[in-house]
């Protein structure tokens, strides 16, 4: 009868371990308070020309546009997008879509980034080129 006791005292012990040590891995691994961390924002950009004119849409994902604004207060997944055209700055948009219009005839470097409000960097940037007829 001893053993039986001992073998249903081990089990009980292994299987508390098993519990109080399963949910210390669970616990430890979510942020503090049990919050989600923020999903990181994205951009995709279709572009299009017509006439000599870049038509442009912009499609973010876990990111709101804002205006831009130094002294509003930084809240991830809000912010604007910086548009670069052959390297000079041509807008800062808080709105998805856009024409540039005045391109000579060629191949022209793009580049978009999303940005906070006060115009720090995500880390989020798209890059391509288009050839104006």
């Amino acid at each position: 009868m001893r053993r039986s006791w001992r073998r249903l005292l081990a089990s009980a012990l292994a299987a508390l371990f098993s519990v109080t040590f399963g949910l210390g891995v669970v616990l430890t691994a979510l942020p503090a308070g049990g919050a989600r961390a923020a999903p990181t924002p994205e951009l995709d950009v279709n572009s299009e020309v017509r006439h000599g004119k870049v038509y442009l849409e912009f499609r973010c994902r876990h990111f709101r546009l804002a205006a831009p604004d130094p002294t509003a207060p930084k809240r991830y997944g809000e912010g604007h997008i910086v548009l670069t055209v052959d390297g000079r700055e041509v807008a800062r948009l808080d709105r998805r879509v856009f024409v540039v219009e005045g391109l000579k005839p060629g191949a022209h470097a793009f580049r978009a980034e999303l940005v906070h409000r006060d115009g720090s960097p995500y880390g989020v940037v798209r890059e391509w080129t288009v050839a104006v007829p």
